[in-house]
């Protein structure tokens, strides 16, 4: 199965209509749409993303910067903080069968 990733879900269902020639149907997991078909033995899934699915931060103990060495900020390593869940999980999920991903931004 190939995966494609857009960014938006707008993106990905337009993608799967051109692609596809209009075939496409639309499945939900973790209630993302994902835009499923077929071509030539070959089945495509595409998903779109909402934008970033990740923020970076400090750790907590910096999120306090008044209390914070300026110079500390530089070299601590950040910490990655999920912001929508289900697309993350249903990204996960679609890779997992994947053989190859199309990031198509």
């Amino acid at each position: 199965m190939k995966l494609i990733v857009c960014e938006k879900d707008l993106a990905a269902r337009r993608i799967a209509d051109i692609l596809s020639g209009g075939t496409n149907w639309e499945e939900k997991s973790h209630t993302i749409p994902i835009y499923k078909f077929s071509q030539s033995g070959e089945e495509f899934r595409i998903l779109g993303l909402k934008g970033h699915i990740l923020q970076v931060d400090y750790p907590e103990e910096y999120n306090n910067w008044w209390k914070v060495e300026p110079r500390e900020l530089i070299f601590k390593e950040l910490v990655k903080v999920p912001i929508n869940k289900n697309v993350i999980n249903a990204l996960k999920k679609a890779a997992r069968d994947a053989h190859s991903a199309i990031i198509a931004t």
